[in-house]
């Protein structure tokens, strides 16, 4: 029988053998504490916790305070989604009932992201898919005009476009929508799950609200992801 080949790691890649090493530890009888507790199983484990933090925030140029651990990309997505719109809407001064918070994306998005932006839209929120091309770019004037706009639904709580597509591998001009944003005063969210380990991920210099990681597309285990958020 011939070897099996694989060739959809867009999708989800195997378990490196070095991950699969440094867990093993972690899945027997001498390292399976709760890290919120306060014997030394516990903080065996939450020193474990703590040391992986520092690893992601040091692979893209972020604080380890900034490092939220998930249940994956989607939860990270839903959780930038939702929380800029729920923080949007806790601000002194909105209005409830009105659809005063405002938030941005693409038709080409993760449905991890659409779908949390149309709950948005159930709870109220105002919604703007931006127009792409025939290549899924983001069209950067429509967003100028849209990060410009102060009609009834208001400027943006929140821009979300991710780095890069997982359908048809389309690179956003990431930098630069999220200078945009910037100098708007918008929080800029990014889903970098396709993005980290296949192009340069620097957070460094990057003006951003809100990044979102995946461990199994880079080798990682299954149901591990991160959600980075800038306190802003």
């Amino acid at each position: 029988m011939p070897a099996r080949i694989y060739l959809d790691h867009a999708a989800t890649t195997p378990v490196r053998p070095e991950v699969r090493e440094a867990m093993l530890p972690f899945l027997g009888e001498d390292a399976f504490g709760n890290p919120s507790s306060a014997h030394a199983v516990g903080r065996a484990a939450r020193a474990a916790v703590e040391r992986a933090r520092e690893q992601v925030a040091a692979a893209v140029g972020a604080d380890p305070g900034q490092v939220f651990f998930t249940s994956g990309g989607t939860e990270a997505d839903n959780l930038a989604v939702l929380g800029a719109v729920q923080a949007a809407s806790d601000r002194p001064g909105a209005r409830a009932g009105d659809a005063v918070v405002h938030v941005v994306t693409s038709p080409t998005e993760h449905h991890a992201v659409t779908a949390a932006v149309h709950e948005a839209e159930r709870r109220g929120a105002f919604a703007t898919f931006l127009p792409v091309d025939r290549n899924g770019t983001v069209d950067l004037a429509a967003l100028g005009r849209v990060l410009e706009s102060r009609g009834a639904a208001g400027a943006p709580a929140l821009v979300s476009v991710m780095w890069v597509n997982n359908e048809v591998g389309t690179l956003q001009p990431v930098p630069a929508i999220a200078e945009r944003c910037a100098a708007a005063g918008v929080a800029f969210h990014t889903d970098a799950v396709q993005a980290l380990g296949k192009v340069p991920v620097s957070l460094t210099d990057l003006p951003w609200a809100a990044v979102s990681l995946s461990a199994h597309k880079i080798g990682g285990p299954k149901g591990v992801g991160a959600l980075l958020v800038k306190d802003t």
